[in-house]
Formats: C-alpha cells, sequence, structure tokens
C-alpha cells in the first residue's frame, strides 16, 4: 500500500479511537475512509507509469510540421525541366501589386498549317529572377534573343508569377 494511504487510514483510525462519540462528522469521515479502502483498495501508485499522451502529441506535431517544411522545400525548389527557348522580346516589365517581379513574354513565332490563312504567333510567358539578367532583358527589348530557363513545380508570388524561371540571355545575331 502506499504511504499515502496508509498514512490516510491511521489518521482515521485515530480519529475513529479518540473522537467516537464526540462529534458525528469524525464519524463519518473515518467510516468513509474504512468502506472506500474496504471495497476499492488501492494500487501500489508507485508502480503505476505516467502517461506519454503530451510525449505523443508533441512528436506527432513535431514530425507533421518537419514533414510539411521537407515538402513545401521540395516542390518550390525541384527543377522540373530545363532549356533554351528563342523567339523576340515582346514585353518586359516589372509588375506586381505587393511584390514585384519582372515578367516578360517571348514571341517564338507562329506555324501556319492550312494555306492562305493568318499565321498565329506563339507567346511564352517568363519570370527572370536575378536582377544582372533583368538588366540585360531590358536593352534587349524587341530583339531576338535564346533565352535559358528552368521549370519549376510551382513559384513562390515574391519570384515570380509563372513557374518558368529564365536565368541566362544570349543574342541571336
Amino acid at each position: 500500500m502506499h504511504s499515502c494511504i496508509r498514512r490516510k487510514l491511521f489518521v482515521a483510525d485515530y480519529l475513529w479511537q479518540n473522537f467516537r462519540g464526540k462529534s458525528k462528522l469524525f464519524k463519518v469521515n473515518c467510516f468513509h475512509y474504512f468502506w472506500m479502502y474496504k471495497h476499492f483498495p488501492m494500487t501500489d501508485t508507485a508502480n503505476i507509469k505516467p502517461s506519454n499522451t503530451g510525449r505523443k502529441i508533441f512528436s506527432f506535431l513535431f514530425i507533421l510540421i518537419v514533414l510539411s517544411i521537407g515538402i513545401s522545400y521540395f516542390i518550390f525548389t525541384f527543377t522540373y525541366s530545363e532549356g533554351n527557348r528563342a523567339g523576340v522580346v515582346m514585353k518586359f516589365s516589372k509588375k506586381g501589386y505587393v511584390f514585384k517581379t519582372y515578367e516578360g513574354e517571348l514571341n517564338m513565332g507562329g506555324m501556319n498549317t492550312i494555306v492562305n490563312t493568318a499565321q498565329t504567333n506563339h507567346l511564352w510567358q517568363f519570370t527572370v529572377a536575378n536582377q544582372k539578367v533583368a538588366d540585360t532583358m531590358m536593352k534587349l527589348e524587341g530583339r531576338r534573343v535564346s533565352l535559358h530557363y528552368e521549370e519549376k513545380i510551382k513559384a513562390l508570388p515574391w519570384i515570380g508569377e509563372t513557374v518558368y524561371l529564365v536565368d541566362g540571355v544570349q543574342v541571336i545575331p
């Protein structure tokens, strides 16, 4: 039996022996102690292990946060494809409501499959994250260029509006 329970039983026994006829309150309390420990015996609390619920919840939340950060890092930094596109830079500007980014359009020409019809242009939208490349692009607007790009799975709002990030430019003579 645990020492706290033994102490309570000792106090109840002492009260029962010394104040038996003097107070009804002592009789009720002593009877309660004896009846409770007779019908609901207490186990030794030294062998009871504390609950690990808090530790389990903390571990679950920690693992969830680490996985979320890892997946987000992968989605926003993984390069899905990379390559070059050639054409004429039609539009290049710095735009955005909150995050100002460099956005542009490259006219890659068009294909005319039906005879005697107008040729449609194929416009490719891209983002430039590097300031040095953006300055070069400003000077080359309206000229024929080749752009090296990386395609991301998803772009962060402060990097650009498109998933195509241009990181190099060359003038085509």
